[in-house]
This record gives C-alpha cells, sequence and structure tokens, in this order.
C-alpha cells in the first residue's frame, strides 16, 4: 500500500485542481454547509479520479511478488508466489502456468475497465 500511495494521490490531486471554482461558489450562494458541498459538489466530480485510482490500485495489488515473499516468506501465498513456488520448488510447470494465466485474467478484466473508462472519459 505504501508504494502506491503517492500515485493515488496524485490522481486525486489533479481530480480536485480540475474542479472549477465556480461550482464551490454556486454551493456556497446557494447555502450549502462544508459536508454538503463535500457529498454534493466534490465527491461526485472526484469519482472517475477515484475510479482510476481504485482500479490502477487492484492492477497493482496483483502485480507485487516480492513484497509479500521477502516480508511474509511461504507462510502466506498470494497466486504470484503460488507459481513460483509451483515452478522453482516442485517442478510443476503446468500448476505454475495455470495460475499465471489464471492472474493474467484478473488483470486483463482490470485493464479492460481501466480503458474503457478511460476511453469514455476522453471521449467527453
Amino acid at each position: 500500500m505504501w508504494k502506491v500511495t503517492p500515485m493515488v494521490i496524485l490522481l486525486l490531486s489533479a481530480g480536485l485542481e480540475s474542479i472549477p471554482d465556480e461550482v464551490y461558489e454556486a454551493s456556497n450562494i446557494d447555502g450549502a454547509t462544508a459536508w454538503q458541498t463535500f457529498k454534493y459538489v466534490t465527491l461526485p466530480l472526484l469519482k472517475p479520479s477515484i475510479t482510476m485510482a481504485l482500479i490502477l490500485r487492484a492492477i497493482d495489488a496483483f502485480r507485487i511478488f516480492e513484497l509479500v515473499l521477502v516480508l511474509a516468506g511461504r507462510a502466506t501465498p498470494v497466486i504470484s508466489t503460488f507459481a513460483y513456488d509451483e515452478y522453482n520448488n516442485y517442478a510443476n510447470a503446468y500448476t505454475s502456468a495455470a495460475a499465471s494465466t489464471i492472474l493474467l485474467l484478473i488483470i486483463a478484466v482490470f485493464i479492460v475497465s481501466y480503458l474503457k473508462i478511460a476511453g469514455t472519459k476522453e471521449e467527453r
């Protein structure tokens, strides 16, 4: 988590910077409180940035291999360390290939959703 926090903060900061000041002025003129401004103005306009940050974070979470292996060893098997162990320790190439293919398909789902959302945003 701590390795990708700067990326998430950068995406959310860019999203906050893209919100026009006129929107906040309009909510202030309408008499909205700070909480109402956040709930009804900031959060809906920040939703695309939050979605992108979550999808990119999910893709990155599946990519992490060495951190889990170094910190937890083989006591905490995730799919990437499982594929590594099956191939290197047990010489089971077929199980390792199957686990890697499943990992690829999971990441592909996130990438396709990211591309659809990014494409939709560019078309606007």
